[in-house]
């Protein structure tokens, strides 16, 4: 993962030189194609998504007002 032209370990959620949080690729569970942000189904295989948060990207829980893992008004 880079940031800001930084080289930062898979799997790191923050740069190791600023701490900027890091941007996680979104990918099919079926596929492995990469989603575009908010996508319902999958581009590539039509796998339906489950609903994820806008902001830390977790899944939401159906029905939810707020993130459960970030706290984000959905």
């Amino acid at each position: 993962m880079f940031s800001i032209g930084h080289s930062n370990p898979e799997g790191a959620k923050f740069c190791l030189e600023c701490g900027t949080k890091l941007e996680e690729e979104n990918l099919c569970p079926e596929c492995g194609n990469k989603l575009l942000p908010g996508a319902k189904f999958c581009p590539y295989c039509g796998h339906k998504l489950a609903k994820v948060c806008p902001s830390c990207g977790k899944e939401v829980v159906e029905g939810a007002k707020f993130c459960l893992e970030c706290g984000q008004k959905l």
